[in-house]
């Protein structure tokens, strides 16, 4: 009995304990809200895509916390482009711009541009095929341009029947290569090991899954794609229009999808 006295006392007293570094982890129940910060800011969003924003509420106590659930978010540019969930997720509708804005007992946020385009924009689609893996589609002029640009090697036209309408930039190989540079570089997607996708994920992950890229998620597919795999002095490329595989020489000019892992 004696025993099992010792081992209650001593239970009460890890959950005593525990129940105060919980309150010390969080937010005082007086402490009052000072600034609330939405990211992305500012952010592009694909036509009929969705992205969400996060509010991080600073508070006078010094803790900050993610009240994205607990926001008014308002749509204070143009209602038409885009809506925005109770949550903070925004469903893009329509090209153009618009801006949102979060607000908590009193405080407002920063105002966050929003961009819907598609990739003949200010758009980049980072596709995850379901594992984490992602690819990116070759970048039109003006995307990589608001980015800071990176070396390539001409441009052409989109014309729509491969890909969106506009212009989209063109890279030999070693250019392709210092692209996914470049979007480490930028932390593209939050990530820094972007490198140049090889032949078998061009054509087996990608295109034998989901087919016609332009047809299936919007991708400028008129000319192939690099690949990092070697065909003696020549790299292998691969078509996501019709899924063909053929090489060339490095000063060959193609298109370039960058891929990292999780």
């Amino acid at each position: 009995m004696k025993y099992i006295v010792q081992y209650i006392f001593v239970l009460m007293a890890l959950m005593l304990l525990a129940g105060c570094d919980s309150e010390d982890s969080q937010t005082s129940v007086d402490a009052k809200v000072n600034e609330i910060k939405v990211t992305p800011s500012p952010t592009s969003v694909l036509e009929g895509r969705t992205q969400q924003l996060i509010a991080i509420a600073k508070y006078d106590d010094g803790s900050e916390n993610d009240v994205s659930d607990s926001v008014s978010w308002e749509i204070v540019g143009d209602p038409t482009i885009a809506d925005v969930s109770a949550s903070g997720l925004i469903t893009a509708n329509t090209k153009g711009d618009t801006e949102i804005t979060a607000s908590k007992d009193g405080i407002v946020s920063n105002t966050v541009k929003v961009t819907v385009c598609d990739l003949a924009g200010v758009c980049i689609d980072p596709f995850d095929t379901g594992s984490g893996r992602l690819f990116t589609n070759s970048p039109s002029v003006a995307y990589l341009d608001s980015i800071g640009g990176s070396a390539t090697d001409g441009s052409y036209i989109e014309k729509g029947a491969y890909g969106p309408v506009g212009e989209f930039y063109l890279f030999n190989w070693g250019n392709a290569n210092a692209l996914c540079t470049a979007y480490n570089t930028k932390s593209l997607g939050g990530r820094t090991n972007w490198r140049l996708a090889t032949r078998d994920e061009l054509k087996v992950e990608l295109y034998d899954i989901y087919g016609n890229m332009f047809a299936d998620r919007g991708w400028p597919t008129e000319y192939s794609y690099w690949s990092m795999t070697p065909d003696s002095s020549s790299y292998y490329y691969v078509s996501l229009n019709n899924g063909k595989i053929s090489s060339s020489i490095p000063s060959g000019m193609n298109q370039a999808s960058c891929v990292s892992e999780p």
